[in-house]
């Protein structure tokens, strides 16, 4: 009867966590489109402290579509989007507009560093972007939030 009950018990726990687990990833698939994220960190370095940007560098993400487009700081860009399962995430097909700006290196940094990204992950309004070096990320902060 005891052990009865601890299976009951363990199953109960299981699909607690499975349901905990989907119900995370399913929130941050809904928070992760039809937002726009302001990049604030390209590997390790503040973007604050970055002198010559033309523009706000940003990204967004549209989900009937699986695309992703945004703006390197000086051009546009755009791709295709594709999400794996454990929060995995693949950036392909990058294009971009083609004028010459002052801070070319931080824009190439960011196209590179996006189109090796393999995971990501939200907490407290911030997108994290892995890559596949995991050396390299990219840090991003809800547009509502960096106007607070």
């Amino acid at each position: 009867m005891k052990y009865t009950f601890f299976l009951i018990f363990i199953v109960f726990i299981t699909v607690s966590n499975i349901t905990c687990s989907v119900q995370k990833r399913a929130d941050q698939i809904k928070m992760l489109f039809g937002q726009k994220w302001i990049l604030y960190e390209l590997n390790g370095k503040s973007i604050s402290e970055i002198t010559g940007l033309q523009n706000q560098a940003f990204i967004q993400f549209e989900q009937n579509e699986n695309k992703v487009s945004g703006n390197g700081s000086c051009n546009n860009f755009f791709g295709t989007l594709t999400l794996k399962e454990n929060q995995g995430i693949q950036i392909s097909k990058l294009g971009a507009t083609r004028m010459f700006c002052e801070q070319m290196q931080i824009e190439v940094e960011l196209m590179t560093t996006l189109e090796n990204t393999v995971s990501y992950s939200i907490a407290n309004e911030q997108l994290t972007m892995i890559s596949n070096e995991k050396t390299k990320s990219l840090r991003f902060e809800l547009e509502s939030k960096t106007k607070k």
